[in-house]
């Protein structure tokens, strides 16, 4: 895998956000909470001829705030 350095003169040209939830085999539990799926949100952004993938296992929610008008790399 190849580090690109940052290069905040490139504007944004695309936002992908997708959320998804998949059910588990059976009940997961850690001893203090228990559930029945997990929760992916997934990013794609492409600008500048690159394209930028990142994921991460949280709430929904955090997909609306990755698309959201305050999205971190939006001015």
């Amino acid at each position: 895998m190849t580090a690109h350095r940052a290069r905040p003169d490139v504007p944004v040209e695309r936002l992908s956000v997708t959320a998804c939830e998949i059910p588990t085999d059976a009940p997961e539990s850690d001893g203090t909470h228990e559930w029945q799926s997990t929760t992916i949100v997934i990013v794609e952004l492409a600008g500048g001829g690159a394209t930028g993938l990142g994921y991460s296992y949280t709430h929904a929610a955090a997909a609306r705030l990755a698309a959201g008008p305050n999205a971190a790399f939006r001015e």
